[in-house]
């Protein structure tokens, strides 16, 4: 399965967050980080989470506050846990339009605001919410994701 409006999605990442810096591009450790999303966002539209599972530390961390009707996993710790949520979650989504609205990244932390719309699988309902997603890094490797929810 490839879920076409988050792989579209992914196409912006590197281009937000070089928009208006010009000095962007000669951080390193930055770029680095925020190719590491978008290659997430890229294994996600693929169902590829394999490849997640190579990109997050063993102690991985998620954590999402949600309105109470989102069906979310909202917490998970630990490598398998954190992939396991994350397949749960984006399989309990079809119809995904994802747009980021900035993404902001420093040292460690990569900040992405965006407005995603689609259908929840189960029951058909739609959906239309605002994200911010911090993905913290380590050495390397993703180690905390926390994301807070609202509707649009």
């Amino acid at each position: 399965m490839v879920r076409k409006g988050v792989e579209e999605c992914a196409r912006t990442y590197e281009g937000l967050f070089v928009e208006g810096d010009p000095d962007a591009r000669i951080k390193s450790l930055e770029m680095r980080n925020v190719g590491t999303v978008k290659a997430m966002v890229e294994a996600i539209a693929r169902d590829d989470f394999d490849a997640i599972a190579r990109v997050v530390d063993e102690g991985v961390r998620l954590q999402i506050l949600a309105p109470p009707d989102v069906p979310f996993i909202r917490s998970a710790e630990g490598a398998p846990a954190f992939v396991d949520a994350v397949r749960r979650n984006f399989t309990m989504l079809e119809a995904q339009t994802p747009v980021v609205l900035s993404i902001v990244a420093q040292g460690e932390a990569v900040v992405v605001i965006l407005r995603e719309q689609g259908r929840y699988a189960e029951d058909g309902r739609g959906y239309d919410l605002h994200a911010v997603q911090e993905f913290l890094f380590r050495e390397g490797k993703l180690a905390r994701v926390f994301e807070i929810c609202a509707r649009s």
